[in-house]
């Protein structure tokens, strides 16, 4: 039984009940990688440091800070070092090269960090508190809390955290409380302190706040946790649902496109594609989460119609051009390759509306070329003249029996005017501005196609048979229309960064290929494409009982699966995934 509860034993519980029944409950003690024993050697610099400045109100010379660390760094790697079987062959280089990094890390807190710090209070403080409802206590060790209260702590990293990491860290949550149990009042600041391990290292401070609230979630979270030790219920971690995508790549969800900060697993369901009825399907995630990747490697491929970045484990949905299921294969095998078929659209079953294809039409009209008057409720939409827009627009609004005039407002373009009651009638039951109305999600596909033509009459640009360029300014907009493309069987390419206009605004682009459900790499030049030297030091992803989501990365959807995790150092001997393991052991072991 554990005697108290720490942020770590809670990220590892959530992260694979194996590893925590292993590692906590048995003491079958993993040493970790040669990041974390530069992340201790990184600590016991600024400990040293900050113990001083307690006593004498002044930062130590660097070269004690830095000696400090070096030693710490050493003595940690006496514990052990775990190295994959991939890295065992390059473990007396990179422990010696982690000698550098941790000194060159110390002296940057030493210049960034440490004259910020203007007294210590507290040093390596182990706190403990006692917290109702749950049977042990809370505990942790603080790295350092200051006069005038704030609460930094300092961490090591490959690379700098992307945004939103900070808010989602536990870590903050509970030392918040812990703090407050201690002072009897909250710390006025709280940052993560982020020294990164690039080639060029660098400080990233990083301010985050927490609430009341977000501790009793952390409570609940604790209860569930001692539920499951209590029952000795430890599930592992699930092989074929864990990391696989770069931290760019977003996901769609029924709120929209979402990266992994951003998503909420109880809240939001996941687009997914069944491989039996090849038919899109709702369906809440079993779990997200965001891992460090120790190989670094990924899989990436930089094309125009297709963009994706994933690890060489990942699952890809692949088949020979336009024929044949989709199968499943690693990233790794198709690496380097052509002629394979990606899928970027499928179809998604909806009821459909009420609405006859000329309020369709209308819609999408207004959509792209209506203004929504604000002065007197009436609408105007803006049309070439002669056009077949404006011939298309005046038979519309004819057989619906709408009131309006027609205005020439400049050089060959006419403006109809919509009449203040034909104008409320459309903003109380059809849209109340030019954004996508919410009825569009419930169309058929038949009907979404009746709006969109109306739209790309107005907003589109041709640029072949079935396949058009949209620009807008709302970029929200694009996105909305992307993702009802797509679930439509229409190919759609965000453009992966915005434009300049003639005006000096800026606009997103959209472009869309009616009809293609799948993606071919670019036959020409197939091979440049492919990136040789993609990495990442952290990988997210989600778990779905279909076990295929759809993606974006920068702009490109790709509908593609999940794939298989190598960062718990219990892989190599884990009964449920049967492995080997290699470990540099203590010495004299």
């Amino acid at each position: 039984m554990i005697e108290s509860i720490r942020q770590s034993s809670l990220n590892q519980w959530a992260r694979c009940g194996e590893q925590f029944y292993r590692s906590v409950i048995q003491r079958d003690w993993f040493p970790p990688g040669i990041a974390a024993r530069i992340g201790t050697g990184l600590h016991k610099g600024a400990e040293v440091n900050h113990k001083a400045k307690r006593m004498t109100g002044k930062d130590e010379p660097l070269d004690v800070v830095q000696d400090a660390a070096r030693d710490g760094y050493v003595k940690s790697l006496e514990n052990g070092v775990f190295f994959s079987p991939e890295e065992a062959g390059s473990a007396k280089v990179q422990m010696a090269e982690g000698v550098d990094t941790t000194v060159y890390l110390a002296g940057l807190y030493h210049k960034e960090l440490a004259p910020q710090i203007i007294l210590p209070k507290y040093v390596e403080e182990k706190i403990v508190m006692d917290v109702p409802g749950v049977d042990i206590p809370f505990s942790g060790i603080i790295d350092v809390y200051t006069d005038d209260c704030w609460l930094p702590d300092i961490k090591s990293a490959a690379k700098r955290w992307p945004e939103g990491k900070a808010d989602q860290e536990i870590q903050p949550t509970m030392y918040n409380e812990l703090i407050r149990h201690r002072t009897g009042s909250y710390p006025k600041k709280l940052s993560f302190e982020i020294f990164t391990k690039t080639e060029e290292p660098m400080h990233q401070p990083i301010e985050t706040k927490r609430t009341p609230d977000d501790f009793k979630i952390l409570i609940q979270r604790a209860q569930i946790m001692m539920k499951s030790i209590m029952a000795g219920i430890f599930p592992p971690a699930q092989p074929g649902h864990w990391i696989c995508l770069s931290m760019e790549t977003e996901i769609l969800t029924n709120k929209g496109w979402k990266l992994h900060q951003d998503l909420n697993i109880f809240e939001h369901k996941i687009l997914t594609l069944n491989l039996l009825s090849h038919i899109l399907e709702w369906q809440y995630a079993e779990r997200s989460f965001s891992k460090e990747h120790h190989t670094r490697k990924m899989i990436s491929y930089d094309g125009k119609g297709i963009k994706f970045c994933v690890t060489p484990d990942h699952n890809m949905l692949i088949r020979s051009t336009g024929r044949g299921r989709w199968r499943m294969v690693r990233a790794s095998e198709i690496y380097g390759k052509g002629s394979l078929g990606y899928p970027v659209s499928a179809h998604l079953p909806r009821p459909g509306v009420s609405f006859n294809d000329d309020w369709l039409e209308l819609s999408g009209w207004l959509c792209s070329e209506g203004h929504f008057r604000k002065k007197d409720s009436a609408i105007n939409i803006t049309q070439k003249k002669p056009s077949l827009g404006f011939n298309r627009i005046t038979d519309i609004l004819n057989r619906l029996k709408i009131s309006y005039s027609v205005y020439d407002n400049r050089e060959a373009a006419a403006q109809f005017y919509i009449s203040a009651e034909s104008a409320i009638y459309i903003r109380d039951n059809i849209q109340k501005s030019k954004a996508i109305p919410s009825w569009l999600y419930n169309a058929d596909t038949r009907q979404f196609r009746v709006w969109l033509k109306g739209f790309l009459l107005g907003d589109g640009h041709k640029v072949s048979t079935g396949n058009y360029t949209i620009g807008q300014k709302d970029e929200n907009f694009i996105d909305e229309l992307q993702a009802l493309c797509i679930t439509n069987r229409i190919c759609a390419t965000k453009g992966a960064d915005r434009r300049k206009s003639t005006t000096g605004g800026e606009y997103s682009t959209l472009y869309l290929m009616d009809g293609l459900t799948e993606r071919l790499p670019e036959a020409a030049g197939v091979k440049k494409h492919w990136v040789s030297d993609a990495e990442a030091d952290t990988v997210w992803c989600v778990s779905v009982p279909n076990e295929t989501i759809v993606t974006r990365y920068r702009g490109r959807v790709l509908i593609t699966g999940n794939c298989t995790p190598k960062w718990c150092g219990y892989w190599w001997t884990c009964p449920h995934i049967p492995k080997h393991r290699k470990i540099i052991p203590k010495k004299g072991g």
